[in-house]
């Protein structure tokens, strides 16, 4: 899960969020480099030449075509936020958008960094 908000907002949803069973651990990710992303699969109903056109739209955003048919498609893109609102309003402009699913951002920390060694590594510091 990543959000953005002011530092008071945050530290209220961290609260909330430890009280979650399922919460293992959380951590503020903005502290060092990460990488941020964003899975959106879209379906979208084709008319008369729409086919071609989606998979003209695959092959330039980088998205990949999970089923097509002369009807209808399935594509789903991996991005940045950005690169995903872009699919999501140029899929909607080759034809009727029946479905979306968005995995909302996540995140992973650059390097050798893992969130063991965070951990430890702002324990210490702090």
């Amino acid at each position: 899960l990543v959000i953005s908000g002011s530092d008071a907002a945050i530290a209220q949803l961290n609260a909330q969020l430890a009280k979650l069973v399922d919460v293992v651990n959380i951590h503020d990710m903005t502290l060092g480099e990460h990488f941020e992303r964003e899975l959106a699969i879209v379906k979208i109903k084709l008319g008369t030449g729409g086919l071609a056109k989606a998979m003209a739209l695959a092959k330039r955003l980088g998205a990949e075509m999970l089923d097509e048919a002369q009807v209808s498609c399935t594509m789903q893109l991996t991005g940045k936020v950005g690169e995903v609102d872009e699919f999501v309003d140029e899929a909607a402009k080759v034809g009727e958008i029946s479905a979306v699913a968005r995995s909302g951002t996540v995140a992973v920390s650059k390097g050798e960094v893992t969130l063991t060694s965070f951990d430890r590594q702002h324990l210490l510091a702090g």
